[in-house]
């Protein structure tokens, strides 16, 4: 613009007069093309999905929204079409995740560039069929060079060139979209639970509706984890589907570990019976039923190698292998006796043996002390014992281990008392873990 440095000469339509503008208030305007075009591999939002047919090769996959009812049907080759429901949030994840993928270079070809990049004919091909009155768009597939693999929006003479994660995609499987809830039961309906593996135990409900072990050992069980265990297997899920079907990596055959739990009573979502009205005669209905029941139902857990988020695993009949979460693993891993079995209050207690390098002390409560070779402890020596005993409480616990106790302590109970009215506590030298 004459002298003015930085200046471009400019004018607002054909006659206006000529003018000088800032070239940095038209940064916006002279971006180069690549700068402007659309690099997301799909741009069809997810509500505007009807539905989406994927091919590959002979495979191809349907999957439709039918006034909110999600299906897929599967068809491989010349086989009969497979049908089942389909998580729409995995769905919509799904998309997502193709969606994010980060384009690498775009680059506008000519019609031969299409067919030297399997675009022409390319591997796979996801047509999705926009809802109302949205277009439909076409998302293809080629080949690939070092960079990553080749993809072409609808009939755009455009290559994108995304990472080989699309591969795996648009590969025809329904991992990606089946649903991640596995069980519907009630919780206060899990009766009993078996495992096997390096933490084998049984745990069974009592009359009373607590948890108690039955094996390896007859012990109460640590209520808030077998609560929070029979909650999580209740409405079990899987974190996510990576296999239709078990293969070797998956470490399944045989698994490390496996998990019978069996629900018995109302299915979960029964309506409760309505309570019933007192006819005024003050009858005994006797013991009926509150609510709709349902046959005993029996649920094989099988576990396998460990994986990021948890581990591998499959249920019952079915043949997909889903990821099990973490927290379901570290809970059927645990050890589920209570952590209280090693407490007792000081109002039971009748007596106290402690034994240690060889040499051991004998107290005894006489009804209104402790004594101690006939003579009374100062109440102020013996509380330090009394809190410990009392306040004890285990952090964690196995089955099956040995050691040399550095330390044995005998403590005898109230003849009232919970069992058992005596029991020996064996502790191990400190520091050990």
């Amino acid at each position: 613009c004459g002298d003015h440095a930085g200046e471009r000469y400019a004018r607002a339509g054909e006659e206006g007069p000529l003018t000088c503008v800032n070239e940095s208030d038209l940064e916006a305007l002279l971006r180069p093309a690549n700068d402007l075009r659309e690099l997301r591999p799909i741009t069809l939002p997810d509500t505007d999905v009807q539905a989406i047919d994927l091919t590959v090769g002979g495979d191809t996959l349907h999957i439709e929204d039918a006034d909110g009812e999600w299906t897929y049907r599967l068809t491989r080759g010349g086989a009969a079409p497979v049908t089942g429901e389909v998580d729409p949030d995995a769905f919509s994840e799904w998309l997502t995740s193709i969606r994010a993928l980060e384009t690498i270079d775009a680059e506008v070809i000519d019609d031969a560039e299409l067919g030297r990049r399997g675009l022409r004919a390319p591997r796979a091909t996801l047509v999705m069929h926009g809802r109302g009155s949205a277009p439909d768009h076409t998302l293809s597939m080629g080949g690939s060079d070092m960079r990553g693999v080749f993809v072409r929006r609808d009939e755009e003479l455009v290559s994108l060139v995304v990472p080989t994660e699309v591969e795996q995609r648009l590969s025809v499987t329904i991992v990606h979209f089946l649903p991640r809830r596995l069980l519907r039961e009630r919780a206060e309906g899990m009766a009993q639970l078996v495992t096997t593996g390096e933490t084998a135990q049984t745990l069974e409900r009592d009359g009373d509706g607590d948890f108690e072990l039955s094996a390896p050992i007859q012990a109460a069980a640590d209520g808030a984890a077998a609560r929070d265990l029979a909650r999580r297997l209740a409405t079990l899920e899987a974190a996510r589907f990576v296999a239709e079907t078990a293969a070797p990596e998956h470490g399944l055959s045989p698994p490390r570990m496996t998990a019978r739990f069996r629900f018995e009573g109302p299915l979960a979502g029964d309506a409760e019976a309505p309570e019933e009205e007192d006819d005024g005669h003050g009858h005994d209905h006797g013991d009926e039923p509150e609510g709709p029941s349902a046959p005993p139902r029996e649920h094989r857990l099988v576990i396998g190698a460990a994986t990021e988020g948890g581990a591998f695993a499959q249920l019952d009949a079915r043949p997909e292998v889903f990821v099990l979460p973490t927290p379901v693993l570290e809970l059927l891993e645990k050890a589920l006796v209570s952590t209280d079995l090693l407490r007792t209050g000081r109002s039971e207690l009748t007596g106290v043996s402690i034994e240690r390098d060889g040499a051991t002390i004998d107290v005894t409560h006489d009804g209104a002390f402790f004594m101690a070779r006939g003579e009374r402890i100062p109440e102020e020596r013996f509380e330090p014992v009394l809190m410990s005993i009392e306040r004890m409480r285990g952090e964690s616990a196995r089955y099956g281990v040995s050691f040399d106790p550095a330390l044995s302590v005998t403590v005898s109970r109230e003849a009232d008392a919970a069992p058992p009215v005596r029991y020996t506590l064996r502790i191990g030298p400190a520091g050990a873990t």
